[in-house]
């Protein structure tokens, strides 16, 4: 074993069967005194010192992948989808065309739509139940699946949801030789913003054997098997995924679906009063900015009936009440007590990463941080439940500004320009912090620079992110990203910027430059530069504000 093991001799692959482990010769070497043979309790084994990689067995020649494809060509077991709906009409199609060639049937029970979401799924082949709407997520999952009939594997899935599944045949194969030893398979969700930005990623069970499985919990549903006396087995696939649009804004922006989620979680708890309803209850309360301190209480006490053993579900609830903590509550040291209790346990945890950084540096602790970086690094870690793309910018950027106050600036730039590559999203503070620390002492790092401008979100966060960037770098350096913000991405505040920056350093040629392309300004903002035009006695340039020139190739 050892001989074909050698390091570098394993091929990376999809997850094909969950028993299948890959690492470096050395880290699986450490398995055989410890007489670990089932790689399902490796994944549980926080203290196990190996790397587990899901995709392959050692020395992995596609052995699994050759019996999925190879064995048989019976009927394969029937996969169908099931849905639950009202006024979907826009999101519906795309959701529905992706499911094509994937599944056998699409069961849509829908609770009351009044737009044109059930025309819509019937036109596209979908089979449409009604059902009046109860306040209880689990309870309409349930309706699908017995609308569904008798049926071997569901997918459930939502109309704002995408499946992607790039081999079929290789799913289908793979159900008819392992059906048998699964119950639940779980499979990586992207969350994504309406501009396709990825928020999170974490693994969700949406691949269900039905005729044992039944959804529990009035919000924030989950499947479980209907015989709680036999333990479900779960497992995690790599060949397919779903991508979720939008819920991260529209849960911001929709107060009223806020209040929806807070009726029923508190509906929910009142009923059942046991460590999930806490918990989903808890997270309402923090996404609708209501009651602080009883969240706190009921994060607790959804805490406390996590079991010991899992860890990583364990730090989740960590990561969220530190989170909540921080931003809800504002109690640095409480946030930091959470944060540093799930890091004992999945030292990987972005969100508990991301703030502890940020209270070491509200409590000025913030010298520690390098240290506390690399003795986590250095720790065996469980992969996390959820990987949040800002939680991961902010840690890398908090940990690039202490590394910056170092003096160890070219460092802090290359861990800023990984953070920018990832997506800075909402991190803007740790942005406009690096660069007032660390600024002007390295070279040029004009791609980081136009990467943190272009990951901002909001407008007003644009602003900020530039007037650090023009009192932090040599003013020709500002212009030129106020050039490639314009040429190239057609950003307005880029325009503004390098047009009064220009007009303040006397560079006449570039002011014209970034006024003949003005037409990308809104009126009040082209109204506010043609008047410092008119203040610095260019009444001529100010004219073109108002009528820009068209824009040279």
């Amino acid at each position: 074993t050892e001989a074909g093991l050698a390091d570098g001799a394993i091929r990376p692959a999809r997850l094909i069967r969950p028993t299948c482990i890959a690492g470096r010769a050395s880290e699986l070497a450490d398995l055989v005194p410890r007489r670990l043979h089932d790689p399902l309790t490796l994944l549980a084994d926080v203290d196990l010192g190996a790397v587990v990689v899901g995709g392959t067995a050692g020395r992995h020649r596609n052995t699994c992948v050759e019996r999925v494809r190879s064995r048989g060509r019976g009927p394969t077991p029937p996969i169908v989808a099931t849905m639950i709906v009202r006024d979907e009409e826009e999101m519906l199609e795309d959701c529905l065309r992706s499911l094509l060639g994937v599944v056998d049937r699409t069961v849509v029970v829908d609770t009351g739509s009044v737009d044109g979401t059930v025309e819509l799924a019937r036109r596209l082949g979908a089979e449409v139940h009604h059902r009046d709407w109860r306040d209880d997520f689990a309870w309409a999952r349930n309706e699908a699946l017995v609308a569904a009939g008798e049926i071997a594997w569901a997918v459930w899935i939502d109309a704002d949801e995408r499946l992607r599944c790039d081999d079929p045949e290789l799913l289908r194969g793979y159900l008819r030789c392992f059906a048998a030893e699964h119950d639940i398979l779980e499979v990586t969700i992207r969350n994504l913003r309406r501009d396709g930005s990825e928020t999170t990623r974490f693994a969700a069970p949406r691949l269900l054997r039905a005729p044992r499985i039944r959804f529990w919990g009035a919000l924030h549903e989950h499947p479980t098997v209907i015989d709680e006396s036999v333990p479900a087995r779960r497992s995690p696939l790599g060949l397919c995924s779903i991508d979720h649009y939008g819920y991260a804004d529209d849960l911001i922006e929709d107060g009223a679906k806020q209040d929806r989620n807070v009726a029923v979680a508190e509906a929910a708890y009142r009923r059942d009063p046991r460590a999930k309803t806490a918990l989903d209850l808890a997270r309402s309360l923090t996404f609708a900015q209501r009651d602080a301190d009883r969240a706190v209480e009921l994060y607790r006490e959804g805490l406390q009936g996590v079991p010991e053993h899992d860890h990583r579900a364990r730090t989740f609830v960590h990561a969220q009440l530190a989170g909540h903590l921080q931003d809800r509550v504002g109690d640095q040291r409480a946030a930091l007590t959470e944060a540093e209790a799930g890091l004992r346990l999945v030292p990987a945890d972005l969100a508990c990463r991301a703030v502890m950084a940020r209270a070491l540096f509200a409590l000025g602790r913030d010298d520690e941080l390098v240290e506390r970086a690399a003795d986590l690094d250095a720790r065996p870690s469980l992969e996390p439940m959820a990987v949040a793309v800002d939680a991961r910018a902010v840690w890398q950027l908090r940990l690039a500004v202490a590394l910056a106050r170092r003096g160890r600036s070219e460092e802090a730039w290359a861990l800023a320009a990984e953070a920018a590559g990832s997506g800075i999203g909402m991190a803007v503070q740790e942005v406009t912090d690096l660069l007032a620390v660390a600024g002007s002492r390295s070279g040029s790092p004009l791609p980081v620079l136009l990467d943190a401008v272009l990951a901002v979100v909001h407008e007003e966060s644009r602003d900020a992110v530039l007037r650090t960037i023009a009192a932090n770098r040599p003013r020709s350096e500002v212009l030129e990203l106020c050039r490639v913000l314009v040429d190239r991405h057609g950003r307005p505040e880029g325009v503004l910027f390098g047009a009064v920056l220009a007009l303040l350093d006397g560079r006449d040629r570039e002011v014209e430059w970034f006024v003949d392309r003005s037409g990308l300004l809104g009126a009040s903002t082209a109204t506010g530069l043609a008047d410092r035009l008119r203040a610095r006695g260019r009444a001529d340039l100010a004219a073109r504000v108002s009528r820009p020139a068209p824009v040279a190739g």
